[in-house]
């Protein structure tokens, strides 16, 4: 082994008594980070007080959503007990004095008026005998889809059931009531003398619930189909996005009992991603109260808090962060250096070195990198003179094989030698890559060899061959073929030999393939065997100039012969590339 390859003896390295070895760096960096306790505490004391602050925000906003829950449910609850005793009125009148009595008194407008409440759109009384009395407030109208929910309380409440609707939209856009359907008399087998209806404006009802509450807060309510019917939202959020999609939406509307829950949720304003903080709790009546706010105004404190502590803390490891910054690089520069000459050798740049001036362990690595590099390279460059030879003694065995092939024929004597260059021309102009073009040159060096299993009485015989001669002649493709199939090497270049007699149009033997169906090696191989097979004396035929020889292979383009390859052949001789 050369002197300059072998390893040094590392008690003998040049400057190994003046290494500053790594250990101390790292001791110094953990020395350091010896802050790092005391910002887990600090971080720690700020975790406990966020954590309060948050579940105190969180407590307060379902608060808030379950005060208007309440609020409502109260609102409508007086409402209905309202009903429930105008309906006791109607009975006792019906009980003293009949239904004929009830109907005069209600035929009095005024009368009917007078039980509209101010929270009160409409007051319907529906006698069992037919007919209607309606007191409605000035400036409302009925809408057909409202009256459709109003005949349907009617009907369950002839059956003695009292009923509530979900929220109806009445009046201009946003406005929503609701209606209470209860029967008049029933009850203990007693018959029904009617139907007593009221419906109530959710608008009055949703401001006193909701009140004032804080800029920045939406709040809005959905009945349990997810409809939403009444909305404090100051900056147009529900009109803006789908409000189904919001997660505590999604669960309330598919949970069967409805719970109060507090939540957090992300969603896409206007392009911007924003997260917010949302609690709900249900009415009486199985409806969503939503309250939520984007997350940076609900934990405002808890940021501020926040803000504080990080401030200071942030001074001094800065400080910490500088130094060990520094350390970190002292280390980082050389080791990644030596990565990336690495990363340059293992991509074949073998002259890569690593050019570390350095005392440390990592000096010393890269040291023995380079001298590792260096043995690497010089194995490589053995290896790749004995490959290179291989290669050639290989293509020289071919190159003979072929020759003796020929040798058999004495009118094909250098046919695969020139076969061979006319198909790796036609190789390169279809712009294969290396690998390809080297299967190329082998399949047509060979694309004969079957024709060693030829009688020499027919391959030699001066005269056209007998049908029975041409078909025994015929078997050299799938001869060659067999010999070559058990070679592993050979699996990509067989084609070439078996099938370099296929015509495009499926005239062709031995398989009768057409068009796409050959392989491109062999269309390859086929005309540019055909085009040597017309350049020169056969015992059959007379030797055609080049340009007649490329005239006929156009003759022959999609019927013997692939367009594409012709055409190349053709490139190929009016650029000179081929020559007589």
């Amino acid at each position: 082994m050369p002197a300059e390859a072998r390893s040094p003896d590392p008690g003998k390295s040049a400057g190994s008594a003046h290494r500053f070895p790594i250990l101390y760096t790292l001791l110094l960096v953990l020395l350091v980070t010896g802050l790092v306790p005391l910002s887990i505490a600090a971080w720690k004391q700020i975790a406990i007080s966020r954590e309060s602050l948050i579940t105190s925000t969180q407590e307060n906003q379902l608060m808030v959503a379950a005060s208007i829950a309440r609020s409502l449910s109260s609102s409508l609850e007086e409402a209905r007990v309202q009903l429930m005793k105008l309906s006791d009125m109607f009975e006792a009148v019906i009980r003293e004095g009949g239904q004929g009595i009830l109907e005069k008194m209600l035929r009095d407008r005024g009368t009917m008026a007078g039980y509209l409440a101010s929270d009160m759109v409409l007051v319907r009384y529906l006698p069992a005998t037919g007919g209607r009395f309606d007191a409605l407030r000035e400036s409302s109208s009925l809408s057909d889809p409202l009256e459709g929910v109003l005949a349907q309380g009617a009907e369950l409440a002839r059956q003695g059931e009292a009923t509530l609707s979900d929220p109806i939209a009445v009046g201009p856009r946003g406005a929503y009531a609701v209606a209470y359907s209860t029967p008049v008399g029933g009850g203990e087998g007693k018959p029904v003398h009617g139907v007593l209806q009221s419906l109530i404006d959710l608008g009055p009802l949703w401001e006193r619930a909701v009140g004032t509450r804080p800029l920045g807060y939406t709040v809005f309510a959905l009945d349990g189909n997810g409809n939403l019917f009444a909305s404090l939202d100051e900056e147009g959020m529900l009109d803006r996005t789908d409000f189904r999609n919001f997660d505590i939406v999604r669960k309330f509307l598919a949970a069967p009992t409805k719970s109060k829950e507090t939540s957090g949720f992300a969603v896409t304003l206007d392009g911007v991603n924003r997260d917010f903080l949302a609690s709900v709790d249900a009415t009486n009546q199985g409806w969503g109260i939503f309250v939520q706010v984007e997350k940076r105004l609900a934990y405002s404190s808890v940021q501020a808090m926040i803000y504080s502590t990080i401030t200071w803390a942030m001074v001094a490891l800065a400080l910490a962060l500088a130094l060990g910054v520094w350390l970190a690089g002292s280390i980082a520069r050389p080791v990644n250096q030596l990565a990336e000459t690495a990363r340059a050798f293992a991509r074949g740049d073998f002259a890569a070195r690593a050019d570390i001036r350095s005392h440390s362990e990592i000096g010393e690595l890269a040291q023995t990198y380079n001298r590792m590099s260096d043995q690497i390279q010089d194995h490589i460059k053995r290896l790749h003179a004995a490959a290179l030879e291989n290669q050639e003694l290989f293509l020289g065995t071919i190159k003979a094989l072929a020759s003796a092939i020929d040798e058999k024929d004495p009118y094909t004597r250098g046919h695969s030698d020139r076969v061979s260059r006319y198909s790796v021309m036609i190789a390169k102009e279809l712009g294969l890559d290396p690998r390809e073009v080297r299967h190329v040159e082998i399949g047509s060096l060979l694309h004969d060899v079957g024709k060693i299993g030829i009688d020499d009485r027919i391959l030699r015989k001066p005269t056209v061959l007998t049908e029975e001669e041409y078909r025994y002649m015929k078997q050299h493709p799938e001869k060659g073929a067999s010999m070559l199939a058990p070679i592993k090497n050979m699996k990509d270049v067989n084609p070439a030999v078996k099938h370099h007699h296929e015509r495009w149009d499926g005239g062709g033997y031995p398989s009768g393939l057409k068009a796409d169906e050959i392989p491109l090696i062999a269309r390859i191989v086929n005309v540019a065997d055909t085009f040597d097979a017309m350049t020169t004396n056969r015992p059959y035929q007379k030797s055609m100039s080049y340009e007649k020889a490329v005239a006929r292979l156009k003759e022959l383009s999609g019927s013997a012969h692939d367009p594409k390859m012709v055409e190349i052949v053709a490139n190929l001789y009016r650029r000179g590339a081929i020559k007589e």
